[in-house]
């Protein structure tokens, strides 16, 4: 009896212990090993110059990438998750960066934590090249868009391969993420949202005559179709490069007008003082010539401030996520809720200022490329002042801790957590009550200037009611918090003639 039983209970264990490992798995890192695949052509298109000065002819080359997979995984159709590598378009040190290729640290960071959590991750190359050294405004931003619109195009080309390959690499051709770090975040977000011919001529990316600076006939289109073979090898029409979620974390989108609903759903991490990619509306200049490359670029928080109000990011918001980056996200982004706003003190001066916590690199090595590694050392320190790995490590923490969750209910894999029961009945969504301060410590003023407040309802994630005041006549009402816990709660105000809503993060 003892002999079977204990083989019994040990089998139960096991099942029990994998059982656990397979409902965390997308959301935990599951997998301790990760097996790497590099220098992986996923496709060829006529290269471009990186160093403008000396320009070679065009001449069709192989792009690559790096593949992470998690080591002894069996399953069969896995989601896959391309990431792009930010470098102004340019390889690192020629851009007087130490960043700027698919070797990053935080690439290779969050390649490495997607495939532990049983992604299949993608580190890609994209065509490289335009000159930042011109001080013409047009002349700059349309050579800067072109070079975005190849990225783009070679990343549609990138989802055709993995998509062509599905078996061989075990992808689920049904869940699909495209990511950006800083100048990927530009790509990123125009895949997303660049979709039609008349979002390519926009008056501000036009010459003065009218004429588009990208010109599609000659360079093919946003899905990297058609154009003359000396600047574009078509990818294959018969192969769908639509994917399931976009997220970025730096960079920005060329314009807020590109946006429109049924797109796909974005979710953002954003520095508010990046001094290249603005966090609202503003201009993107180069810093060293001062021209103007993208008039009124839409950053993070105008783009998902509409995409939530279009609907798209519905899927992902008003989730039961409770975790610490939610919670801190929520008390912060006024209510946009695939935002991430990170606050880093001020400098002197704008470019100055930190966009890339999340970056780190071995200066040692840098330095061995003599003037240059040194030059670009010392520039990329300007902006990340205090860089190390701790440092961009706990950063990268914050940016995988946000996305992926809202990631997983993108794609719709196991562990996407249940919408809240914010749509407590009676809610009407479409009223919202101020409420302020936000976050708060004691109490909060909630203000409703369309009508009265009779009642104060506050709730907790769980949809459960934790505290009523009643009593009220007044557009603009107070309430203590008395023994609530901190966290996150939604207030539901009780008005004359219907209902409205808000939140509040009690510190």
């Amino acid at each position: 009896m003892k002999k079977i039983l204990l083989p019994v209970l040990t089998l139960c264990i096991c099942l029990c212990s994998a059982i656990s490992a397979n409902a965390q798995r997308y959301l935990s890192e599951v997998y301790a090993n990760v097996t790497v695949t590099k220098n992986v052509v996923y496709d060829s298109n006529m290269s471009w110059p990186s160093l403008p000065a000396v320009p070679p002819p065009l001449v069709k080359i192989g792009l690559q990438c790096d593949i992470y997979e998690p080591t002894g995984d069996t399953a069969t159709a896995r989601p896959l998750v391309i990431l792009l590598h930010t470098g102004s378009f340019l390889p690192a040190l020629i851009n007087q960066q130490t960043t700027g290729g698919r070797s990053d640290s935080a690439i290779v960071h969050y390649c490495t934590r997607l495939a532990q959590r049983g992604y299949v991750a993608v580190a890609v190359s994209y065509r490289l090249g335009w000159n930042p050294t011109t001080t013409n405004s047009d002349t700059a931003t349309s050579l800067l868009l072109q070079a975005t619109y190849r990225a783009i195009q070679d990343t549609r080309n990138a989802v055709r391969f993995f998509r062509s390959n599905a078996s061989t690499y075990k992808i689920d051709t049904d869940r699909i993420a495209i990511g950006g770090q800083g100048t990927g975040g530009y790509v990123s977000l125009a895949y997303a949202a660049l979709t039609k011919q008349s979002e390519v001529e926009l008056e501000k990316f036009s010459w003065p005559n009218t004429s588009p600076m990208v010109n599609t006939a000659m360079m093919g289109d946003w899905l990297g179709l058609g154009g003359i073979p000396q600047l574009n090898i078509p990818g294959d029409a018969n192969v769908s490069t639509d994917v399931d979620f976009v997220f970025n974390y730096g960079g920005a989108m060329g314009d807020s007008s590109w946006i429109e609903a049924g797109e796909v759903p974005i979710a953002s991490v954003h520095c508010k003082l990046d001094p290249y990619a603005p966090y609202g509306f503003s201009n993107v200049i180069v810093p060293t010539t001062g021209a103007t490359v993208i008039n009124n670029a839409c950053g993070s928080r105008e783009t998902i401030r509409i995409s939530q109000k279009l609907g798209n990011n519905d899927i992902i918001n008003d989730r039961q996520y409770n975790d610490v980056f939610t919670t801190r996200a929520e008390s912060m982004n006024e209510g946009f809720q695939a935002l991430y706003p990170l606050v880093l003190p001020q400098a002197s001066q704008q470019f100055l200022n930190q966009g890339s916590p999340w970056e780190w690199w071995d200066s040692t090595t840098i330095k061995m490329f003599g003037p240059m590694g040194v030059n670009a050392h010392k520039n990329s320190m300007l902006t990340n002042p205090d860089m190390s790995y701790a440092k961009g490590k706990a950063y990268m923490d914050t940016v995988i801790g946000f996305i992926n969750p809202r990631m997983v209910c993108a794609l719709g894999l196991p562990g996407c957590p249940a919408k809240k029961t914010n749509s407590v009945k009676g809610v009407d969504v479409s009223k919202k009550v101020e409420v302020y301060p936000n976050p708060a410590s004691s109490s909060v003023t909630l203000f409703f200037g369309a009508g009265t407040i009779k009642t104060v309802e506050v709730y907790n994630l769980s949809g459960q009611l934790v505290a009523t005041e009643t009593n009220f006549n007044d557009s603009r009402v107070t309430i203590g918090r008395n023994d609530l816990p901190a966290g996150v709660y939604m207030v539901r105000a009780v008005l004359e003639n219907g209902t409205a809503y808000g939140k509040v993060v009690f510190e």
